[in-house]
Parts: structure tokens; C-alpha cells; sequence
């Protein structure tokens, strides 16, 4: 079967032994995955760095169960996710903290509050109070979200990723 799609020629040379092709993809997607690491992890948890790694590792031993009836992105996104996930869990078998939260999800502004991921402009002075209230409420809003729908909000809100 022959693709015009730059990824999945990438996948078939990596496939076929040729190292270089690896070496383009995690050029092309290492951005992306430190980033959804960052997110979902939290921007301050001690092993994103090494979590996004690990992806690359997994991408690399896993290389030959790659089929092309997904995307390369795709398929980086769901070994990331689940690399994620197994830090979660490993987080919290060792109760070193939570990362359930949404600061944990969204990260904090550079004053240390939950940043504004509300649409549109900010609200009237006279309204400050209602606004804040209702970030309040949005924030516990996404923190009672079970893991998956948190994780499709980052992909959809920040990664620019479709909701299915």
C-alpha cells in the first residue's frame, strides 16, 4: 500500500531498519509530546522530562506494531497518554502528591494562580467578583472530570486535537 503521508513513509523506512526516519519523527513530535506531558502531568512534576523520554523509548521498541490505519500523531499521542497514566499511577502508589488537580492539568500564571482558561474578553470591573466565582466553579468543575474527559479538554483546548 503506498502513502503520500510524510509520517507513515517515515514509519515504514523506520520500520524497514532505517534509524534516520526515527530520528525526523522525534525532531518533528518531541514538542508536542513534552508539551501533552507538561499538561497533563503537571508543569512541575520532577519526571516530565523523563516521562517524554520515555515516550521516544516506547515509540522505538514498539515500531513494528505500528499500522498505518492510524496516524503516527495519533499513535505517539495514545503511547504519551499511557505513559502519562503510568506516572499518575506511580505518583500515587508512592503518595508523593496528587495530580488530579487543575492546576495540575493547566498549570499556574506567573502569579501563582490558576491561570484564566475562560473564552472571550475579561469581565467588567464591576463584575469581578462573578468572574472569579465563576472561574472558581470551573476550576472544581474540571477537577471532578474523571482522567479521560480532563486528558480529551487538554487535547482539544491546547493540542488543537479533535474531540474523537
Amino acid at each position: 500500500m503506498r502513502t503520500t503521508d510524510t509520517d507513515q513513509i517515515l514509519m515504514q523506512r523506520f520500520q524497514a531498519g532505517d534509524e534516520s526516519a526515527f530520528t525526523v519523527l522525534v525532531h518533528k513530535y518531541q514538542g508536542l509530546v513534552l508539551s501533552l506531558c507538561r499538561r497533563y502531568l503537571g508543569s512541575r512534576s520532577p519526571g516530565v522530562e523523563d516521562v517524554a523520554q520515555e515516550v521516544f523509548v516506547r515509540v522505538f521498541k514498539a515500531r513494528m506494531t505500528y499500522e498505518p490505519r492510524a496516524k503516527v500523531k495519533t499513535w505517539i499521542y495514545s503511547i504519551t497518554v499511557n505513559a502519562c497514566l503510568n506516572e499518575i499511577r506511580r505518583l500515587r502508589s508512592k503518595k508523593n502528591r496528587s495530580v488530579s488537580t487543575f492546576t495540575a492539568v493547566f498549570g499556574t500564571a506567573a502569579d501563582g494562580e490558576a491561570p484564566d482558561v475562560s473564552e472571550g474578553p475579561p469581565p467588567e470591573p464591576t463584575g469581578g467578583l462573578e468572574g472569579e466565582e465563576a472561574a472558581v466553579r470551573v476550576r472544581a468543575a474540571v477537577d471532578a472530570l474523571p482522567e479521560q474527559q480532563r486528558l480529551a479538554l487538554v487535547l482539544a483546548r491546547f493540542h488543537h486535537c479533535s474531540y474523537e
